[in-house]
């Protein structure tokens, strides 16, 4: 997977971040409505991206990937 392509690089990597989902407030303090926002901008974003397939696909042969990968929440 050429990373280069990605769109996601021009953007906070906060935004596909799986350490922020934790318990009922996560490390930013951010509530269930916020973690909702966050994963709507960053699967927008990756629906614009060239290499969302191939990001997916990625994400789904790593046993240890979560968060944001290819516009789908991998937890």
């Amino acid at each position: 997977m050429d990373i280069s392509k990605a769109l996601c690089r021009e953007y906070p990597a906060q935004l596909w971040d799986d350490r922020l989902d934790g318990g009922e407030r996560s490390a930013r303090g951010e509530d269930e409505l916020g973690k909702f926002i966050r994963h709507g901008v960053a699967m927008k974003i990756c629906a614009r991206c060239p290499i969302t397939i191939e990001c997916y696909f990625a994400a789904m042969s790593d046993p240890l990937a979560k968060g944001i990968w290819g516009g789908e929440l991998i937890e």
